[in-house]
């Protein structure tokens, strides 16, 4: 297990599992229920009801999960898309989100900080995120149609170009969009390891396709 230096100083219970962890719900997240969507790469949020169904909430096209009701886990799988665990109100409020490229550039993270905002209240310089496991710039090579979604996006510092394929540093695309949902950035936390890179601890769908399994990213309302 993986966790952010930041969001465990703040006494959040969060983290990103490895392969070692397995894929299903860690001890430590506590006996309260875990919330899963069935994702799509999109920018669809959902906002959890005290009585909302874990069974009803995972057949829900979704990419992100927010909760204020103490003992809720959000959760997103990934295999190369990043991960990004929020918490604000003092942890009382968090939000698990799936972030691959279309998300990212549909702005999902920058919503995901604004419904904490709107919806629970929590002012930008009391929201702490950090980005999981992903895969890297070193390995995330793409078409130029990828790179343009990025510039049009307002992230062109993310891409890097190249002889024929560009490559996109989704962790910084990450940070960008925190910087740009006004977190300061001491309130953010990038963790820089590449899931492609590391086959002894990640999952990749990049590099092992029909057989990657996923990392589970979870955080839980205090």
């Amino acid at each position: 297990m993986i966790y952010s230096r930041l969001l465990k100083n703040e006494g959040i219970r969060h983290g990103f599992t490895t392969r070692a962890d397995g894929m299903q719900k860690p001890d430590e997240a506590g006996s309260g229920p875990m919330f899963t969507v069935r994702q799509v790469h999109g920018d669809t949020l959902i906002v959890l009801e005290p009585d909302s169904s874990p069974e009803a909430t995972g057949a829900v096209e979704a990419d992100a999960i927010m909760s204020c009701h103490s003992g809720h886990v959000a959760a997103v799988r990934t295999a190369d898309c990043v991960p990004v665990l929020l918490a604000g109100c003092k942890g009382k409020c968090v939000c698990a989100v799936h972030s691959g490229w279309r998300g990212m550039v549909c702005g999902i993270i920058k919503k995901a900080v604004a419904e904490l905002q709107n919806k629970a209240g929590c002012d930008p310089e009391n929201i702490y995120a950090s980005a999981g496991p992903c895969i890297g710039a070193c390995c995330y090579e793409v078409g130029s149609e990828v790179s343009q979604e990025f510039i049009k996006a307002g992230l062109a510092e993310a891409v890097i170009e190249g002889n024929g394929k560009d490559r996109i540093d989704l962790g910084l695309a990450a940070e960008i969009q925190l910087q740009n949902a006004e977190i300061p950035s001491e309130n953010v936390e990038i963790t820089g390891k590449c899931t492609y890179c590391h086959e002894d601890l990640f999952y990749s769908y990049r590099r092992d396709r029909k057989h990657a399994g996923r990392q589970l990213n979870w955080i839980m309302a205090g």
